[in-house]
């Protein structure tokens, strides 16, 4: 790199990255939610992804988690990927234990790894199924022990708002059940 690149890259900022326009109107949903909660939730939803819920209908119920049905081919394949994922998770778990050492005479420097308390989780839809981005984020948190996981998925595109059905499985098998039908900026910043 020239100076002058390295310069360009070490100040490069947002408006360089986005379009100023998408990262203004992205700032709007945000702030229209940290204001007007789940009605801007729902209001975002049927402006871009044309659906219309009601702010009680966002969160996905137990029941709709327990009855998801996928072929049993598929949801064999993702059992099978879970057990893998989740015996890796428990390797990496249990060499990365705690640990600590004394500098000098009182200064002791170590590593102490405990779960966050909370996780936000976004699975994609809309073009395809993506379960497997479900249980790739899902497996360390439920692994790790994070006690308040959230995961937020869009609604099927031209639905009622129904939930990718193998997301949902997904959910169950690892006991994931704070689940939201909801999009874009305007979920993530619920």
């Amino acid at each position: 790199m020239t100076p002058q690149q390295r310069d360009d890259l070490c100040r490069r900022g947002l408006d360089d990255i986005f379009e100023p326009t998408l990262r203004a109107s992205i700032n709007l949903l945000i702030d229209d939610v940290r204001v007007r909660g789940d009605e801007a939730v729902c209001d975002a939803l049927a402006k871009f992804d044309g659906i219309r819920l009601t702010p009680d209908q966002l969160r996905v119920t137990e029941e709709e988690i327990a009855s998801a049905q996928i072929d049993p081919a598929v949801e064999n394949a993702i059992i099978d990927a879970i057990s893998h994922l989740r015996a890796f998770n428990d390797q990496v778990l249990e060499r990365n234990s705690d640990w600590q050492m004394e500098i000098e005479n009182g200064l002791i420097a170590g590593e102490k790894i405990t779960p966050i308390s909370s996780v936000g989780l976004f699975v994609p839809s809309g073009k395809a199924s993506y379960p497997s981005v479900a249980y790739q984020l899902g497996v360390p948190a439920v692994v790790a022990g994070v006690p308040n996981i959230t995961l937020i998925v869009p609604p099927v595109p031209g639905g009622q708002g129904e939930v990718d059905p193998a997301v949902l499985v997904v959910c169950r098998l690892l006991g994931i059940t704070n689940v939201f039908r909801v999009n874009g900026p305007a979920g993530i910043a619920a």
